[in-house]
């Protein structure tokens, strides 16, 4: 097609629209490829869950991510939100956590706090009270 198309025009361009022609034979591969490694930085799901409760009400974090924590929502008290946080070890496979949750004064976010432990032994300390919950993770159901 391209040396056809280039009788007209000259070798410099039949080089020129080859490369172009040659590319867009490609086009496809590439579009699968990409979109190969795109559902895969999407693909997320339900690492672990935290749930605790005291007097006072219930907790529940979940971790969302693939092999890594990529966010983490909480699912109670309901409408409240994460401000920022470090997560400093983490771990599904052991269900283990240690994270610290920086806080804020603006309504709608949860006060500091810290979520450290593993197993059915993780403590949330916040507000001046520690709650002893455990955590699940998902691994544990896939076997």
């Amino acid at each position: 097609m391209a040396e056809e198309a280039c009788h007209v025009f000259g070798s410099t361009t039949q080089v020129g629209l080859t490369q172009a022609l040659g590319a867009m034979e490609r086009l496809p591969l590439l579009a699968a490829a990409f979109l190969l490694f795109a559902g895969q930085a999407i693909a997320t799901n339900t690492l672990c869950a935290f749930n605790g409760a005291d007097q006072s009400g219930r907790y529940s974090l979940e971790f969302i991510g693939s092999g890594e924590i990529a966010m983490i929502q909480v699912n109670d008290p309901r409408s409240m939100r994460l401000a920022s946080y470090v997560v400093h070890d983490f771990s599904y496979r052991e269900r283990r956590i240690d994270m610290v949750h920086a806080g804020s004064d603006k309504e709608g976010f949860l006060p500091a706090f810290t979520l450290k432990g593993s197993g059915e032994n993780v403590l949330l300390s916040i507000a001046g009270r520690s709650i002893v919950g455990e955590l699940t993770c998902q691994w544990q159901h896939d076997a």
